[in-house]
């Protein structure tokens, strides 16, 4: 099998051809290792120098074109980094090359989204260039050679006046080089102070014993780092005040250890950069071993390991298709994982993205430290990337779980109760069944009477729809009223306000303001809405559950675990922490062959399923115009709908007697501008309840459609605030508030936003990208588009067929009747 691979060199003028074939001859190898020999080669020194080379992996694909003369200086220059951008974040961006060291240019004492990279040597820029282009998260980065003359320019200006400044640039100067040696008390000083001369083994501690007089904010206290990881004798410490950095200033020229320590002011930007830099040290870059599969053709490669993938991965593993399922992360689940509290600080630290629009003046990810006593706990909570989010136990999803065998690896408990916010701080229950509706003491005679007849209408025109005995043609609704909007319908049978929430918003679960048309995105149709009223009456009490939704007992990713088991029984192989570098196109006919890993392996198969997070590397500069265009269409994506996730860990239930529980905010229901409902769902740990979170502690998650991240925390905050007391700090004073002792404390929370992105793949049969995670409550949807793409990969196959086993277990399932 032949196939080839492409690099554009610019100061080529002499090209010689280089063919790289596969054949008996060749050898499986490692890390990036050519599995073959050189045929056709005018260059002599090409075969070893290709060798010397071989555990770089951006060898890209399809075609390689080989000057013999080379650039000699080994720096590449990067324009339009993200303004946030750090060493560690370059050093990802180029991962599998040797850096040698990093250089942020700073403008007038800010970044400059621009940097100077020092590699191992000058074929490591080339291959440096073929990230030309690629993007660092929402930024396009360019990556072009660098003039010798300009690194050393950047390293003088970064060395002598910490930054380049302009000419005509009106903020303060930066010292001048002979001031910095002048008489230290005539110096401008702020809270930071710059240590100098340190022992190497310093460590924190020895640092906040020196300035034991003195106030110091202990957590920003930095040793600087080489890149190798050891200390450079420098540390940077932040002190409560300027003015107490100026009176720690009497301990310079004393010891620590057997080592005299200078100090110097510093600025908050020079420590911020100096902590940049010394913060890849710490960090270990992975390191990936070679798979060595006995095969690397398969019919299906999976990239990520999120519910539709997981899905599609056991479907095609049942149908006797061969799988390889790869993901990034050492766990399964990708972002409808459930994972510890550090894991998932982590995690979101990582996908973070600043928000696309200027109104809010915050991070995607928000955070709040937890508490000493909680961090003790972190690996007994299991939370969910994705929440909140149930199952129905009569929707797509639950049925699938049976059809494809998955529950056998899976358990579930029932929530409890579900509730509605009314707008004056009660929680109201939602009277969903007949018995329910006759338990409730906060709906009146006439409440109850009106609630009854319109599920019996609804049962009635079910019942003639699909020609049941006891239906009547005259008892279905009108075509007419089908198809209009549900809330007209409901208005129309005189329904009172508090039942119309419930029914929308708690029960049919919609979105969107339905009584506002002007902000309303999605209006609900009567034939819809029958449909989801059918849904959670016939999901009442099914399999023994006491209302009409469950949730896994180890949380939401159980449910990705428990396919990925399905197909590994089939055959499916799996391989975690092994990233995908590059996508394998063939030049003539642009078609997709294969992916490229990150320890430098070559898989090829005839269809590639991803992650909709999945950034595709761009093809190179010397790649064909067409394919490169066509190429790049991977690469866009449509993020404009965005859904707001909040986890909050709190100390006691809302409700006493009840651990797990459904809450819904309608629109409208918390401020007058919320033009969408807020869910929220709460999950208790114990002996005898979920196994999320330790005994006493209670999860709590929020979820809401928004445009953008300010809106999105303003919805989040506001049914956080409705609902918990905030920590009492040391200044304030408990007493004074009844809600204070009602209310549940708040012991740790976290906000943040996820784009619903989708790709456009259409033009490429064979590489089909997963729908995200929605902002439903349930899974019926995603299951549902899951199925879909299943059925145009693979159109003559069964999805999922059916066993024996399967169908009795269905049979088995059929004959419990509903208790509605």
């Amino acid at each position: 099998m032949t196939y080839r691979v492409a690099a554009a060199f610019e100061d080529s003028n002499r090209r010689s051809h280089v063919r790289i074939e596969r054949g008996n001859v060749g050898k499986r190898g490692g890390f990036g290792r050519v599995r073959g020999r050189l045929k056709e080669t005018k260059n002599d020194g090409l075969e070893s120098l290709l060798r010397s080379e071989q555990r770089h992996k951006w060898l890209s694909t399809l075609q390689l074109w080989w000057g013999l003369s080379a650039p000699a200086f080994p720096v590449a220059r990067l324009r339009g980094l993200p303004f946030n951008c750090t060493d560690i974040d370059i050093f990802k961006f180029f991962a599998g090359l040797d850096i040698v060291d990093v250089l942020l240019v700073n403008k007038n004492g800010r970044f400059s989204g621009e940097a100077f990279v020092v590699f191992a040597g000058p074929m490591q820029v080339e291959f440096a260039l073929h990230r030309d282009r690629q993007n660092m998260g929402r930024r396009y980065v360019e990556v072009f050679r660098c003039k010798r003359q300009d690194y050393y320019n950047a390293v003088a200006a970064e060395v002598n006046y910490e930054g380049i400044y302009d000419n005509d640039y009106q903020g303060s100067p930066p010292p001048s080089k002979s001031k910095r040696f002048s008489d230290k008390d005539q110096m401008e000083y702020t809270e930071i102070l710059k240590m100098r001369g340190l022992p190497f083994s310093v460590k924190k501690s020895e640092i906040l014993d020196f300035f034991g007089e003195f106030k110091v904010v202990e957590d920003r206290v930095h040793i600087a780092c080489r890149p190798d990881g050891k200390s450079t004798g420098e540390a940077y410490v932040e002190f409560v005040s300027a003015e107490e950095a100026k009176k720690a200033m009497c301990k310079d020229k004393m010891t620590i250890g057997s080592r005299y320590v200078e100090l110097f002011p510093s600025t908050p930007d020079e420590a911020r950069r100096a902590e940049s830099r010394s913060r890849h040290a710490m960090t270990e870059l992975p390191s990936y071993l070679p798979i060595e599969l006995e095969t690397t053709t398969f019919d299906l490669i999976v990239v990520g390991t999120g519910i539709p993938e997981s899905v599609i991965a056991a479907a095609a593993s049942a149908t006797g298709k061969t799988v390889l399922h790869l993901d990034p992360n050492d766990f399964y689940g990708s972002h409808s994982a459930s994972i510890h509290l550090n894991d998932l600080t982590s995690f979101l630290n990582y996908h973070a993205n600043l928000p696309s629009t200027a109104a809010a003046n915050t991070n995607s990810a928000n955070f709040q430290l937890c508490p000493e006593t909680l961090a003790q706990h972190s690996t007994k909570f299991s939370v969910d990337l994705g929440g909140p989010r149930v199952f129905l136990c009569a929707d797509k999803a639950t049925d699938l779980l049976i059809k494809s065998g998955v529950n056998s690896y899976l358990d579930f408990k029932g929530i409890e109760a579900s509730f509605i916010w009314d707008g004056s701080g009660r929680l109201c229950d939602v009277p969903d069944s007949r018995s329910a509706i006759f338990k409730d003491k906060s709906l009146s005679l006439l409440e109850k009477n009106q609630l009854m007849r319109f599920f019996k209408l609804v049962q009635r025109h079910l019942g003639a729809s699909d020609g049941n005995d006891e239906g009547r043609e005259s008892s279905k609704i009108s075509e007419e009223d089908l198809e209009s909007p549900f809330v007209e319908f409901l208005k129309k049978m005189r329904l009172p306000p508090k039942i119309k929430l419930i029914i929308l918003y708690a029960i049919c679960m919609v979105d969107y303001d339905q009584d506002n048309l002007e902000v309303c995105k999605s209006v609900l149709k009567t034939r819809d809405g029958m449909e989801r009223l059918a849904l959670y009456q016939n999901s009442i009490g099914r399999y023994g559950a006491s209302g009409a939704l469950l949730y896994p007992t180890y949380g939401l990713g159980e449910l990705s675990q428990a396919f990925c088991r399905r197909a590994a029984v089939k055959g499916c192989i799996y391989v975690l922490r092994m990233p995908v570098t590059a996508l394998l196109m063939d030049q003539n006919s642009g078609q997709y062959k294969g992916v490229r890993l990150a320890s430098g392996e070559d898989m090829f198969s005839h269809q590639l399923v991803l992650d909709p997070t999945f950034i595709v590397p761009l093809l190179p500069a010397s790649s064909p115009p067409g394919l490169r265009e066509s190429f790049q269409v991977l690469s866009l994506k449509d993020d404009k709908r965005k859904v707001a996730r909040g986890i909050c860990i709190i100390n006691s239930s809302l409700k006493p007697d009840i651990s797990q529980f459904l809450l819904i905010y309608p629109p409208r229901s918390l401020f007058p501008e919320q033009d969408t409902s807020i869910r929220a769902l709460q999950i208790g740990g114990g002996l005898d309840k979920l196994a999320v979170c330790p005994s006493g502690m209670f999860v709590l998650y929020f979820s809401g459609l928004c445009d953008d991240a300010g809106q999105g925390k303003r919805l989040l905050h506001a049914a956080m605030n409705a609902l918990l007391t905030l920590p009492v700090s040391e200044s304030g004073s408990a007493a004074g508030s009844e809600d204070a002792e009602v209310k549940p404390t708040l012991l740790w929370s976290m906000l943040y936003i996820q784009e619903l992105t989708t790709v456009p793949t259409g033009q490429y049969e064979n590489i089909i990208s997963t729908p995200t995670l929605d902002g439903n409550i349930n899974f019926s949807d995603l299951i549902e588009s899951t199925v879909v793409l299943f059925q145009k990969m693979y159109p003559d196959e069964v999805f999922f067929p059916e066993t024996p086993s399967s169908l009795r277990c269905l049979r088995i399932q059929r004959m419990i009747p509903s208790l509605v």
